[in-house]
């Protein structure tokens, strides 16, 4: 259905804002709507709303670029732009986080964290928190000290939640603060209750630039 209302607007079919079938056509493929006179280039919308398709699948930066035959950067801009407006909304709209909670944090276009020794100069760095049977948090921090993360989980959650994370360094110092729950992933990946892989799921990190979670909102239920 997506795909079929976006080629109608990106062939000319339709208005891309009233769906109306009353278009006028002039050089250089630019389009009027009749109807609600709206204008625009039929190129630049179609650059628009294709890359906007890939990166609402989980499409990765590169993959959406040789898809649409883009320079890899102009996608790889267009996926942060997206991504820190999706953080803007979740600031907007943020209720505190209570009960069980699954931390992590992810890099965004480079290799997954677990690499920590390679270079991560121009990644974003996401700190994904997790309610279980309840909402979900990610947040742009600056990098992964401890002070970083720490912040952001006493500011997002409350003192009397219980807290699952990895082993990373980082994360230590949370037991002075809430109770804390680690699980080392050299060892296993689950054990009874102790597990991060609810956000981990969500918060996947690409190795060339995908996108944040999939209609990553602050209202959604696990």
């Amino acid at each position: 259905m997506i795909i079929e209302q976006i080629s109608q607007i990106t062939s000319g079919s339709i208005c891309k804002n009233c769906g109306s079938k009353n278009l006028y056509r002039f050089k250089e493929q630019r389009i009027k709507c009749k109807d609600c006179n709206e204008r625009y280039y039929l190129k630049q919308i179609s650059v628009d709303l294709w890359t906007l398709y890939y990166f609402s699948i989980e499409a990765t930066a590169n993959k959406t670029s040789k898809e649409l035959k883009l320079n890899y950067r102009t996608v790889l801009t267009r996926f942060n732009s997206y991504r820190r407006k999706i953080l803007q909304h979740q600031e907007n709209n943020f209720q505190i986080l209570s009960g069980e909670i699954e931390c992590d944090e992810s890099y965004f276009g480079g290799r997954r964290k677990y690499l920590r020794g390679r270079s991560k100069a121009n990644k974003i760095i996401v700190l994904g928190l997790l309610e279980r049977r309840g909402k979900i948090y990610t947040t742009i921090v600056e990098n992964v000290k401890a002070s970083s993360l720490l912040d952001e989980i006493k500011m997002k959650s409350e003192k009397s939640s219980v807290f699952y994370t990895d082993k990373f360094k980082s994360y230590k110092s949370l037991q002075f603060f809430r109770k804390h729950v680690q699980i080392d992933h050299q060892e296993r990946y689950v054990e009874g209750k102790n597990h991060i892989n609810g956000i981990v799921q969500r918060t996947p990190s690409e190795k060339d630039s995908g996108p944040m979670p999939k209609n990553d909102y602050s209202n959604i239920t696990v």
